[in-house]
């Protein structure tokens, strides 16, 4: 038992240690969802279990996901790439505007006072 104590120890310690010198902050993320998974074997192992359950659920579960999603968003190399991509929506935005307030709109609206005019006149 106490071999394992060690073992996952180690790991905790390798998974601090990879959030502190990695460079890329999702690596640096994932490496901190290793070592919150370690803690809560060591956790498991103290017959803490409800603390592990705790650790594991609310750290390593929503807490990181909430990291990653604003690593991910807010990744300066990824919005980079993907400012090109305007130039698309500055040509196909107006197009597709024309068309749904001229062909789409007309009838719905048509269809609206169809039915205003039925209302009315059958009252």
């Amino acid at each position: 038992m106490l071999t394992i104590f060690y073992i996952f120890a180690v790991l905790s310690v390798i998974g601090a240690l990879g959030v502190l010198f990695l460079r890329n902050p999702i690596h640096c993320a994932l490496s901190l969802v290793g070592t919150f998974f370690c803690l809560g074997a060591i956790y498991v192992m103290l017959n803490a279990e409800f603390v592990a359950v705790i650790q594991v659920l609310v750290y390593a579960g929503a807490i990181m996901v909430l990291f990653l999603f604003v690593l991910m968003l807010l990744s300066s190399k990824d919005s980079e790439r993907f400012v090109n991509k305007w130039t698309v929506g500055k040509i196909a935005g107006p197009g597709f505007s024309h068309w749904e307030f001229s062909y789409k709109f007309p009838v719905y609206s048509l269809l609206r006072i169809a039915t205003w005019l039925q209302r009315g006149l059958s009252a």
